[in-house]
């Protein structure tokens, strides 16, 4: 398989149904950063490139077993193909899935998440005592599927702004499933943070979080549903990479990010939280005092 960098340039990545600009200046690879590095170090990467990603951070017998019990439940529904391997997770064409909560379904999923590693970083990276939102969030793509670009911040920002979100591939994630993306710099977006930052996407039941934005309706916490479009408007490029098992994305809450098109026979699986200091307010939301009614896009 050629690398990613020549890959993202000849693939032809699309996004929400849409054809990525393939020029140097509009997509490009992640780069990962050393989980060693001291904290003044990391802290300044996160401030300058609005995210960290590292490789190989997670224990991949948690990352295969939490992937087990998902796949296993999906056999169980009858919604795989039986034809293929169930640790494949190979989907029947009819099948569509998007978003969901993990909910307590997973106990593997969740002791993923709020692991040691992830916990130790956090403490350490946010110099105290960190927490992580209670609410866990599944992603289960299949053939087709892409999550639109946002910012986390417009879903959960009832508590404290410094709230940091971790994306975890439950296997392998090359760019033909649809991985993560996030756009370069966008962290630091006057267009994003002096207006769409500060929505609030429950705000009146999101009744009135109509958008008419890059030559479409839409409504909810979405940027755009165009992520050309907004590519082209902020500047920065779609940076993105061939994720394998064991890799972990840390991303500021004000980061833009969605992801590619799923263009493979293969549901995409992947697990998303949001760590924070403990001492800050958590958005109650997303507490299990306050059990959420609806999911973060």
């Amino acid at each position: 398989m050629p690398g990613t960098v020549e890959r993202l340039k000849t693939i032809g990545l699309r996004s929400c149904e849409r054809s990525l600009d393939p020029s140097d200046s509009a997509i490009g690879q992640l780069s990962s950063s050393d989980c060693s590095e001291t904290v003044e170090n990391l802290q300044q990467l996160m401030a300058r490139d609005g995210y960290l990603y590292f490789q190989n951070f997670l224990d991949i017998e948690t990352v295969s077993a939490a992937r087990a019990t998902i796949l296993n439940s999906l056999s169980e529904k009858g919604v795989l193909d039986v034809s293929a391997p169930v640790t494949d997770g190979v989907v029947k064409d009819d099948y569509t899935s998007d978003f969901q909560s993990e909910d307590d379904r997973f106990p593997k999923v969740r002791e993923l998440v709020q692991g040691r590693e992830t916990k130790e970083f956090f403490d350490r990276f946010l110099e105290g005592e960190s927490r992580s939102l209670d609410h866990i969030w599944l992603r289960m793509k299949s053939p087709g599927r892409a999550t639109a670009p946002h910012c986390d911040i417009v879903y959960m920002g009832r508590g404290t702004q410094h709230l940091y979100t971790i994306w975890i591939p439950l296997g392998d994630v090359p760019l033909e499933m649809g991985p993560l993306m996030v756009l370069e710099g966008s962290h630091r977006s006057k267009t994003l943070l002096e207006k769409y930052c500060k929505m609030d996407a429950d705000e009146g039941n999101g009744v009135f979080n109509w958008h008419y934005r890059h030559g479409g309706f839409f409504r909810g916490g979405q940027y755009t549903k165009n992520p050309v479009a907004a590519q082209r408007e902020l500047g920065g490029r779609w940076l993105t990479t061939d994720f394998v098992m064991g890799d972990l994305m840390v991303f500021s809450t004000f980061t833009l990010h969605g992801s590619l098109d799923n263009r493979s026979n293969q549901i995409r699986l992947s697990a998303d939280a949001r760590y924070q200091l403990a001492s800050e307010p958590a958005d109650p939301r997303w507490v299990k005092s306050s059990p959420p009614n609806r999911g973060a896009q």
